[in-house]
């Protein structure tokens, strides 16, 4: 069933608006979103889509009623499946499936070639069309409800608000921000997890460092639930390892988020421990047993939630996978974190499991094995007690220079204006002198006449290639030999990360990325201490 939503999903998919005349009768579409698939089928490039109306960029649908079908369905509420011709080109085929439900102010719009009569059976059939025209509300719900508290929130601001109310509306536009993000990141990263081989990157970082860094991160937000959150370190983990220090912050991150979501009342406790004092090791794991450069540990997220039923933890870890629809409108998300959290354990060779028993709580525990990179830990006592926020005007120990030393210079080189404001202004309050860069010419120039400690580059800059840019700020013998390069994107994937790396990149931060992951990118390519010690 999960590869007949698959299929419904990931087939060709797209998001219209309504266009009404002046009697407010629809009389066109235009395109607001459409998936790379959905546009080859279409035979055309998303770009050439979007922001104009169908029956301008695809007129051959016109004669076969697509136009007539997409209002029927925007006006009634009611969705609908229907078969209909394709555009001509692209495809290879004559005909498309159809399937489109009614969103706000249009349609989601699903389609794929017409399929041979002896695949599916109609059973399956008619329930893929009812999941699909769910998970479509639900992405518009999930999208568009961050979107507008972004988007009213800054409207309310640009009008002027008493100062009492500013920070308020400021810290919603930001916490919807943050919301829309990690929607987005959830799709992008298990469509990545589904369609290419996951790469992990090996770099050296602490243990207890990583978990303290993610449970301060969502302090704020549990504390505004009234939960408390506990955390306890195991002194021999107390020590640094080497491995995929993203990806291993991504699945707590999952975790956390989603023990918050489902607790109402009570708290958290994250625990890290060794594997071999794990009170439920996995069958036949002898992880724990092993010695040598090994550190076996269970990172355990328990919470005082709902609980699961014991009939839905078999597809706990499917994507877009709730206990059931009407849990979605309750407590929001769109099902994929702990689908993506079970993949990225898996890359790792790890495992995710699951204790729980409804209306007690759960508890979710990622078992792993990493390589060590220093000598056994010696740290004398565990780490327990109570998280609570760091103190006004206290930060995480980032690369900057301590107070008064010397200021490392960074190259920001993005021809986005907001990008430059909001990244520059994170490294200058981090204590970095930032030289900024609006092309890839004026930024290689700079970097031909003055070093800098690390140069940022966005990779789609209008007038050089990524890999062009990175290849001469690092050529050998100019002043900038050697200096790490960290590459900023929206569109990373495997074979463009490798082409990045070939050309020198030591780092890559994915748009839209927080303070915290610039400053852990920067940390990790070139050495929070030997700065501070300027």
């Amino acid at each position: 069933m999960l590869g007949a939503l698959m299929a419904a999903t990931f087939d060709g998919m797209a998001f219209l608006k309504a266009v009404r005349d002046p009697n407010g009768r629809i009389c066109d579409f235009r395109w607001l979103l459409i998936n790379e698939e959905g546009a080859r089928l279409m035979g055309r490039r998303s770009a050439d889509l979007i922001g104009r109306r169908l029956t301008a960029t695809l007129p051959d649908l016109v004669p076969g009623g697509l136009p007539d079908r997409l209002t029927a369905v925007a006006e009634s509420g009611a969705g609908a499946r229907f078969a209909g011709p394709s555009c001509g080109t692209g495809a290879g085929v004559d005909q498309f499936e159809y399937s489109a439900v009614s969103i706000d102010g249009g349609v989601a719009l699903s389609f794929r070639p017409v399929r041979s009569s002896g695949g599916v059976s109609a059973a399956d059939a008619r329930h893929a069309e009812r999941a699909k025209a769910t998970f479509l509300s639900l992405m518009s719900h999930e999208i568009r409800t961050p979107l507008n508290g972004v988007v009213c929130a800054l409207d309310l601001l640009a009008e002027g608000v008493a100062p009492e109310d500013r920070d308020a509306f400021m810290e919603t536009a930001r916490n919807s921000g943050r919301d829309l993000a990690r929607v987005i990141d959830e799709i992008l990263d298990f469509a990545k997890l589904e369609s290419e081989p996951v790469e992990l990157l090996d770099c050296p970082f602490r243990l207890s460092d990583l978990v303290a860094t993610e449970v301060d991160a969502v302090i704020r937000t549990a504390e505004a639930k009234g939960l408390t959150i506990t955390c306890r370190t195991d002194a021999a983990l107390s020590r640094t390892v080497r491995g995929d220090r993203q990806k291993l912050a991504r699945i707590l991150r999952n975790l956390l988020s989603n023990a918050i979501k489902f607790t109402e009342s009570g708290g958290l406790a994250v625990t890290l421990e060794s594997a071999a004092g794990s009170v439920d090791p996995i069958a036949g794991d002898t992880a724990g047993d092993r010695g040598g450069d090994l550190v076996s540990f269970v990172l355990s997220v328990t919470d005082s939630g709902i609980g699961i039923d014991p009939g839905y933890r078999a597809s706990l870890f499917e994507a877009f996978s709730q206990a059931d629809w009407s849990m979605n409108r309750r407590y929001g998300g769109c099902g994929l974190g702990l689908a993506v959290a079970s993949r990225l354990a898996s890359a790792m060779g790890g495992r995710l499991t699951v204790l729980s028993e409804p209306g007690t709580g759960s508890s979710f525990r990622l078992h792993l094995t990493m390589r060590a990179a220093d000598g056994p830990g010696t740290s004398p006592t565990s780490m327990s007690g109570t998280v609570r926020p760091l103190p006004a005007g206290r930060q995480a120990a980032a690369p900057g220079p301590a107070s008064g030393g010397h200021r490392p210079r960074v190259l920001l080189a993005d021809a986005s204006e907001a990008s430059r404001m909001v990244t520059g202004l994170m490294l200058m309050r981090a204590g970095f002198l930032v030289h900024t860069a609006t092309t890839g010419r004026s930024a290689v120039d700079a970097a031909s006449r003055t070093p800098f400690q690390a140069v940022l580059l966005d990779m789609a800059m209008p007038d050089m290639a990524g890999p062009s840019m990175a290849s001469s700020i690092g050529a050998p013998g100019g002043v900038n030999a050697g200096t790490p390069i960290i590459g900023m994107t929206a569109h990373a994937d495997a074979a463009e990360a490798a082409r990045w790396r070939a050309a020198g990149l030591g780092g890559l931060l994915v748009k839209p990325f927080q303070k915290r992951d610039l400053l852990e990118m920067l940390e990790v390519c070139i050495g929070g201490s030997a700065l501070a010690a300027e």
